[in-house]
């Protein structure tokens, strides 16, 4: 089937593609508000996920950007007239909650893969045990002296048995923080976003060293 499609228009027509092959497939969807980042949604049984599209002209140059459960994207066959082959055209999709997922052909085979509870709950499972590891912090009275180590160094008052204490106290933090940054580094790609957002997300603050 050949479709004269304005670029702006391109969208549009991947989100229908991609409702059209689910609904094929027995997978209801829905649209929602352009505003929340979601495109569509899709429903099979009591599981609802949602879902961007991302639709792109003879590539798949586009990135997913959003927070969703899935990423479709549509590759749209263009001819030289400027007529889309709608029949060429081919649609992949990845979860974005499991970093070692990769883009696959979108079949009724492997929409069961969508759905697949039990991988959704490992990767869940591993990013409780990532928060974990992410806030254990200091405690109180902990923290408490090593405020006042630290205020004892800048004031030149610190006796060489606090100092080698606040030394000690200090290789530990670092090697506390290293554990974090792992746990952050591995759940940024979980969550598909960038380092620095998920640290702003978390709200997370460095200790002071010195």
């Amino acid at each position: 089937m050949n479709l004269e499609v304005p670029d702006h228009k391109t969208g549009l027509i991947g989100e229908y593609l991609v409702k059209i092959r689910l609904n094929s497939c027995n997978v209801n969807t829905g649209s929602v508000d352009k505003d929340t980042g979601t495109d569509i949604v899709l429903f099979y049984g009591k599981t609802i996920l949602t879902a961007q599209v991302k639709t792109g002209v003879n590539n798949w140059n586009h990135k997913p950007v959003r927070d969703v459960h899935i990423h479709f994207k549509v590759k749209l066959h263009k001819q030289p007239n400027g007529d889309i082959l709608l029949d060429k055209s081919e649609i992949k999709w990845k979860r974005t909650n499991c970093a070692s997922n990769r883009f696959k052909l979108l079949t009724c085979q492997s929409i069961k893969e969508i759905f697949d509870q039990k991988r959704t709950q490992l990767c869940l499972q591993r990013e409780s045990e990532l928060l974990l590891q992410i806030n254990q912090t200091l405690p109180p009275p902990q923290r408490k002296r090593l405020n006042l180590l630290i205020k004892k160094r800048q004031s030149h008052t610190i006796t060489s048995a606090e100092l080698q204490e606040l030394k000690q106290m200090t290789h530990e933090i670092e090697k506390s923080d290293a554990r974090r940054l792992k746990g952050l580094i591995e759940l940024a790609a979980l969550r598909n976003v960038p380092l620095d957002d998920l640290i702003k997300q978390l709200g997370l603050k460095p200790y002071p060293h010195d």
